[in-house]
């Protein structure tokens, strides 16, 4: 029979982190109202830190039936972490769990009756120095199958460098939308409200508040489009801070080529030069 905890014990591991889901990458809000004005949505789980019957994650044989359903044994999180968590027991040790039960009960702690401060960006990103990650989107797209990585950041933004040209760029930490974590061997996954674009006139990447130009957002590998599909070819001698020349370039910024070439090197599968 499973040592279950009562329902007074799981309002308490609810109450005691403001229910919020105890996971510091996540701290996702549990509760909120239904349609009907007289319930509301319960999304947390009070989980157990040690499981309640034998065979279940991180079992431990020495303790009481009383020990394994009381609050010190419980911590509280959303449906997902609590599934995360009992699915990989080797990376989410009791340790682990503990360590981060204490954290946001100190957080919720610290925060009771005082107003809140927004930063500019509400939401969290954990990213470290010397982290992997791969950027999305970039155009051209082949630069989405490079690594980068976490050069260094300030209160208001993430420095990024290419691993294999050692470029930068400098990304606000307001302009990432999402940062999303495949397990500690592979590279993060960062996406970016706009558009990271090589520019070759300065040989790095410059930052677009703009999303990739129509034809450009599927994967790197199923693109087969053509320059002269691209609506806004322009001459390079018209692009901002270019010197005369009789070179032209496509939307990508990443290629060039005289008028009578016929090579093109921006890096988009298919691509042929439109020539004026």
């Amino acid at each position: 029979m499973a040592d279950d905890f009562s329902a007074l014990v799981k309002k308490a591991l609810a109450d005691r982190v403001g229910h919020l889901c105890s996971n510091p990458d996540c701290r996702a809000l549990t509760s909120g109202p239904q349609d009907d004005p007289a319930k509301a949505v319960n999304l947390g789980v009070a989980a157990h830190i040690t499981a309640a019957s034998q065979g279940g994650p991180r079992y431990d044989p020495d303790l009481l039936p009383e020990e394994r359903s009381s609050p010190s044994n419980g911590i509280w999180l959303c449906q997902n972490c609590a599934k995360l968590v009992d699915n990989d027991v080797v990376r989410f040790s009791v340790g682990t769990l503990n360590k981060w039960k204490k954290e946001a009960e100190a957080d919720t702690k610290n925060r009771l009756g005082k107003t809140a401060v927004i930063p500019s960006s509400s939401v969290r990103f954990d990213l470290k120095v010397y982290d992997r990650v791969r950027l999305y989107p970039i155009v051209p797209r082949v630069h989405e199958l490079s690594d980068f990585c976490v050069e260094g950041q300030t209160d208001s933004l993430f420095v990024f460098k290419k691993l294999d040209s050692q470029r930068s760029v400098d990304v606000p930490k307001s302009l990432l939308s999402s940062v999303h974590r495949l397990g500690d061997a592979k590279p993060a996954i960062v996406r970016i409200a706009g558009r990271l674009q090589w520019v070759t006139p300065k040989r790095n990447f410059d930052l677009f508040l703009e999303p990739p130009p129509e034809g450009s957002a599927e994967p790197m590998e199923s693109q087969r489009m053509s320059i002269s599909t691209i609506p806004d070819v322009r001459r390079f001698s018209e692009l901002p801070g270019s010197v005369k020349s009789d070179s032209t370039s496509c939307l990508c910024r990443g290629g060039m080529f005289t008028t009578n070439s016929t090579a093109h090197t921006c890096g988009i599968p298919g691509a042929t030069p439109t020539k004026y």
